[in-house]
C-alpha cells in the first residue's frame, strides 16, 4: 500500500527509509518522512500534537492544515460519511465562557463541524513469526533493553507493535502501540507545553489529594534521616493542615495545629496554585505580603528541595 499526504499542495519530504520499512519507490512519503511532516504542521497548531495535546491530556488526533482538497491518503472503499453544512458552536467552550470573560474579555465559543469519512483500506499483511506478534514484542523488548543501540531490534519491535495497532478495535489501544512503534524509530519528541501540571486539574484538586501528590513527589533517598513538622493555613478556605515528614514518608492531619512545628505557613489556597504550576514563587509571595512564614523559614525550604520535578515527557518502550 502506498501512503501518501492528504494534501496535494505540500512538497513531499525525502528522508531515508528505516532498515525494517521496504516501501514502494513510488510512494510519495517515507514513513519517517510522513511523521515529520505530521509533526512540522502540529507546531503550529494551538490545540496540541499527537499524542498528548497542550492542555496535557491524551490527544488522539492529527489536526492538518492546507490550502487544497483533503484527499484518503491511500485507495479504499468509502463505508459511511455524513455531510453537515451546519456548524455547531461548542457547548464546553459555553460553560468556560463566564470563567475567561473575566481574565481575556468576551471570548466567542469556537464552532465545530459533524462531517467525517470513513475509508476502509485493504493491504497484504506480512505475518510475521506465524502472525505471533505478541510473542515477537515479548521477546525482543528483552533485547532492546539490553542492548539498546541495537536499531535493527528497534524496527523490528517498531514492527510488532504496528501490527498489533492496527489489528487493535480500540482507539486508545491502537494510539498506546503506534506510540511505541513512533518512539522506537523516532525517539521521545517533546514539544514545549509550560508546566507539566494541569492548572485545571490542580484548581480543582482537593487538598487531602494535593497533599498526597506531595508524597508521590517526595524523594525517599533525598529525604532520608531527615523530619520535619510545619503548619499549612490556608486563609480563604479557612482549612489548616499539620504536616510533617519522617521516614521517608510525608504525612498530615487535617484540622491540627503543631506547636512545636519548625515553621507555619498561611496563604490563600490560589497562591499556593499559582506555586504549583510555576506561575509563582514562595519567596515573592513572602516579600509582597501574600504569604506568610513563622518559624524556620530556611527548613521550609530545605523540604521543598526534598521533592522531585516529574519530566512530562518519558520514555515508554525504551530503556
Amino acid at each position: 500500500m502506498i501512503i501518501t499526504f492528504p494534501f496535494e499542495d505540500d512538497p513531499y519530504y525525502s528522508s531515508p527509509q528505516p532498515l525494517s520499512y521496504a516501501q514502494s519507490s513510488a510512494a510519495a512519503l517515507t514513513t519517517p518522512a510522513l511523521a515529520k511532516k505530521y509533526f512540522d504542521l502540529a507546531k503550529g497548531v494551538a490545540g496540541g500534537v499527537f499524542p498528548v495535546g497542550t492542555n496535557r491530556f491524551w490527544h488522539g488526533g492529527v489536526h492538518l492544515v492546507g490550502t487544497g482538497p483533503v484527499r484518503a491518503i491511500a485507495d479504499g472503499t468509502i463505508v459511511a460519511y455524513r455531510l453537515d453544512m451546519d456548524y455547531t458552536a461548542s457547548a464546553l467552550d459555553a460553560e468556560f465562557k463566564q470563567c475567561k470573560e473575566s481574565d481575556s474579555g468576551t471570548m466567542a465559543p469556537r464552532v465545530f463541524s459533524a462531517c467525517f469519512v470513513l475509508i476502509r483500506h485493504e493491504c497484504e499483511k506480512n505475518n510475521g513469526v506465524h502472525g505471533r506478534y505478541r510473542w515477537v514484542a515479548e521477546v525482543v523488548n528483552h533485547v532492546v533493553f539490553s542492548e539498546p543501540q541495537n536499531i535493527a531490534a528497534k524496527h523490528m519491535l517498531a514492527d510488532a507493535y504496528e501490527q498489533l495497532g492496527y489489528q487493535s478495535e480500540s482507539a486508545s489501544w491502537r494510539n498506546f502501540y503506534l506510540t511505541g512503534a513512533m518512539e522506537l524509530r523516532n525517539g521521545v519528541h517533546k514539544v514545549p507545553i509550560g508546566s507539566p501540571q494541569n492548572p485545571d486539574t490542580i484548581r480543582a484538586m482537593p487538598l487531602d489529594m494535593f497533599l498526597d501528590y506531595q508524597g508521590v513527589r517526595l524523594n525517599g533517598q533525598r529525604a532520608a534521616g531527615k523530619t520535619i513538622e510545619f503548619n499549612l493555613n490556608l486563609t480563604d478556605t479557612n482549612e489548616s493542615y499539620a504536616i510533617g515528614v519522617e521516614n521517608s514518608a510525608l504525612h498530615y492531619s487535617k484540622g491540627r495545629t503543631l506547636n512545636s512545628a519548625d515553621a507555619s505557613l498561611a496563604m490563600t489556597r490560589a497562591d499556593l496554585n499559582d506555586v504549583m504550576l510555576g506561575t509563582a514563587t514562595m519567596p515573592n509571595l513572602v516579600m509582597s505580603g501574600k504569604a506568610k512564614i513563622t518559624g524556620n523559614a530556611q527548613k521550609l525550604g530545605e523540604f521543598v528541595t526534598w521533592l522531585d520535578n516529574f519530566d512530562f515527557f518519558f520514555n515508554i518502550v525504551t530503556p
